[in-house]
């Protein structure tokens, strides 16, 4: 038995998931997902199997009247006596480190933290990843409803652009960087769809743009957005390159920062972010 705890949202649980599963599939172990810290996004959007152990919280929190009588420590509670029980240990993967000298790290017994922000990390069990990683079909209807009164005659160039805490963290990407991606893309036939934490920059730093449309919906509507673009322009965010990776539209154009969260600096971070990917490295 192995095991992993969920931290941040949507992508970087995407990226847990798939090191866990690609681990258990490796060792010939089963395991399951630590959910005591987050609000559990995969189960919630994806179509990704619950049973046995995997998501057993999600199948016992979620029972009415537990809700209540189980609280966060108790929660807590129960993920620590399950690791005793199964006597595991912790294992720590550096997101500065390269992917795979820590793979060798792997192990029965072992308990999981990190990011593991790398296709690296689950290279072996691409096919599998995109096979569970179908969103749900209610989630497949609110997107159909999102762009139905969008041009059919448009390429959509979907863009990316996460501020808010990227900002207070300085790792926000400059304008710069958009606006030469978006002069390489632009065209008579090209509408730029625009998915951000603040569509009021949007409507100021590209005011010039006139075949543009600012997305105001779910988070799981605009990751479709994303995953269904013709061409897209990512942020240096993980929820940005998982839309990249599950679109699997052989002519497309991506744009993506170079070195990711350090953009502008010598070296990538996270190591290994840009594995295997053929993308436009703009710097």
């Amino acid at each position: 038995m192995i095991a992993i705890r969920l931290e941040g949202r949507l992508g970087n649980q995407l990226f847990q998931y798939a090191f866990i599963y690609a681990t258990a599939k490796k060792l010939g172990v089963k395991f399951y997902i630590d959910q005591s810290v987050c609000r559990v996004m995969i189960g919630e959007y994806f179509q990704i199997p619950t049973d046995g152990f995997n998501f057993l919280s999600q199948k016992v929190f979620t029972i009415t009247g537990f809700k209540n009588l189980f609280s966060h420590h108790l929660k807590k509670g129960f993920y620590k006596l399950t690791q005793k029980l199964y006597r595991l240990k912790p294992i720590v993967f550096d997101s500065s480190m390269s992917p795979k000298p820590q793979l060798q790290q792997c192990a029965d017994n072992g308990f999981y933290f990190g990011y593991f922000q790398s296709e690296a990390y689950f290279e072996n069990n691409v096919a599998d990843i995109r096979k569970l990683f179908c969103i749900k079909e209610k989630y497949q209807r609110m997107y159909a409803e999102a762009i139905k009164d969008l041009p059919s005659n448009k390429k959509k160039a979907v863009v990316h652009i996460r501020r808010g805490d990227y900002l207070t963290l300085d790792i926000g990407l400059p304008s710069s960087y958009y606006h030469q991606a978006i002069e390489r893309l632009n065209g008579p036939d090209i509408l730029f769809v625009f998915i951000s934490d603040d569509p009021d920059h949007i409507a100021t730093e590209f005011k010039y743009l006139e075949n543009k449309y600012v997305s105001d919906n779910s988070e799981i509507v605009d990751l479709q957005l994303l995953i269904n673009a013709d061409h897209l322009i990512l942020s240096n965010s993980s929820y940005s390159w998982w839309g990249a990776w599950l679109n699997t539209k052989d002519d497309k154009t991506v744009y993506a920062p170079k070195n990711w969260m350090a953009f502008g600096k010598q070296n990538e971070y996270p190591v290994g972010i840009s594995a295997n990917l053929n993308y436009n490295w703009l710097s």
